[in-house]
């Protein structure tokens, strides 16, 4: 059991990980808990329509109001904008470990991972994303889950991995 924990403690993507939530809260001492755009609103509103029901919504994809909805149910409402943002957050640091993964498999150079996880984990850019609520940071994390999954297909073309890339990119869909 020490031998495993001390084989984690050494991997790189623990110490690019530490350094992103260092530099990102750092970041996000400049800005709002979140940020409300004038899409926010209507991702939320009560008119929001059921695609389970066949009601369809004109100007919003599904998938975002259903996220929203999700953390509704483990929020109060009071807390719910600031929980969207925590769980965006969170899946920004699994992006973070996907773009890490992916570079090991494709270029099985860790300084290389490692470098292009770092300009990831701190890009201002995408790092903003995940105080907004709007669906960009459910956007980045699909689009790095896609190419993921599809390095994966293209190492070992399984069945399974090529049903887990058809329903990302359902997911892709309905997110944005």
């Amino acid at each position: 059991m020490k031998e495993k924990i001390l084989k984690i403690i050494k991997l790189p993507i623990i110490y690019i990980l530490i350094f992103c939530v260092f530099a990102q809260a750092k970041l996000y001492e400049t800005v709002p808990e979140y940020i409300m755009t004038p899409d926010s609103y209507s991702y939320h509103e009560v008119y929001n329509k059921s695609i389970f029901k066949g009601e369809i919504d004109d100007f919003r994809t599904p998938g975002y109001p259903y996220f929203i909805k999700i953390i509704e149910k483990f929020s109060n409402e009071n807390n719910l904008y600031n929980n969207v943002v925590l769980v965006q957050k969170i899946l920004f640091l699994i992006t973070v470990v996907l773009v890490y993964l992916t570079m090991m498999k494709i270029t099985k150079n860790k300084i290389i991972a490692s470098f292009v996880s770092i300009i990831v984990g701190i890009c201002p850019y995408l790092v903003l994303f995940n105080v907004l609520i709007l669906t960009e940071t459910l956007g980045v994390f699909s689009v790095v889950l896609l190419i993921y999954v599809t390095s994966l297909y293209i190492c070992n073309p399984r069945k399974i991995t090529a049903a887990i890339t058809g329903a990302i990119i359902f997911f892709m869909i309905m997110t944005r």
